[in-house]
């Protein structure tokens, strides 16, 4: 009975999940880099040390659609069905707009020393 024990005790109960969708780095050309991680912001690949964000013109490009899409969508759900709807809505197009931004626009790298030190 101990063995049993002792054994679901070393055993993990969580395990971390696998990133559902990595794209490869420009530098080293590893898939290391999670759509989440370039999302909103720039990251740091774990094996090159470079910072990898979106294209300047791609993020531009999308983020003006973003701001479009949102305003015209979320001014027709005020004017069907309201206030308190619209400001429900309101989120739902930044976020799947970015995360096809992240996942589909060309990645660059700012080089190890983008940022600064560390």
């Amino acid at each position: 009975m101990r063995s049993v024990f002792a054994a679901w005790l070393e055993s993990p109960i969580i395990q971390d999940p696998a990133p559902i969708v990595q794209r490869d780095c420009p530098n080293c050309s590893k898939s290391t880099v999670p759509v989440s991680g370039v999302l909103f912001s720039d990251y740091r690949c774990p094996n090159c040390r470079s910072m990898i964000g979106v294209s300047r013109f791609a993020a531009a490009t999308v983020n003006v659609l973003i701001l479009i899409v949102t305003i015209v969508t979320t001014a027709m759900v005020f004017l069907q069905l309201g206030f308190y709807a619209a400001i429900v809505w309101l989120p739902f197009p930044m976020g799947s707009l970015s995360y096809l931004k992240a996942r589909f626009c060309r990645l660059e790298s700012g080089g190890p020393d983008h940022d600064g030190p560390q």
